[in-house]
């Protein structure tokens, strides 16, 4: 894996103040990119380290596998929709259409419908919501016994 700026922001000494198991985590993911259980790690070790860190890698873990929906799911709950409501709008934009996971969707369905219960316009933030969740009908499907 070519080393991209998602992993080497992990090695700021302002994201890491551990700089070891981050360090390691890191290098195992470097060596091998394909391992599932190196890119765990990272994760757990960059959630130890803090939000920043913690996007950071999931940010990475995206990038080398942009159909993986946990990675996706966990990367939009890293965000706040009270403080980050655009970086988290734009996670759901960049996974919705490459994942038909339905944990994403709902995640971004309940994000949806706090942000337009909110709005002034109750009559627009209700179209919004309503043209939404009829987009993710026709994404992921209404038939709860299908495979």
């Amino acid at each position: 894996m070519p080393r991209n700026a998602s992993l080497s922001i992990l090695a700021s000494p302002t994201l890491n103040p551990f700089p070891s198991q981050l360090t390691a985590a890191r290098a195992a993911v470097e060596a091998d990119p394909w391992n599932a259980t190196a890119w765990a790690g990272l994760i757990a070790a960059a959630a130890a380290v803090g939000r920043p860190a913690e996007v950071a890698a999931l940010e990475a873990l995206v990038t080398q596998f942009p159909t993986a929906c946990e990675g996706w799911r966990s990367l939009a709950a890293a965000h706040s929709p009270a403080t980050q409501a655009d970086a988290l709008k734009a996670v759901f934009a960049r996974s919705l259409t490459s994942c038909p996971s339905v944990p994403l969707w709902a995640a971004y369905l309940a994000f949806i419908a706090r942000a337009n219960a909110a709005r002034p316009d109750a009559a627009a933030g209700a179209a919004e919501t309503r043209a939404a969740f009829e987009f993710a009908l026709g994404r992921v499907g209404d038939d709860g016994s299908a495979g």
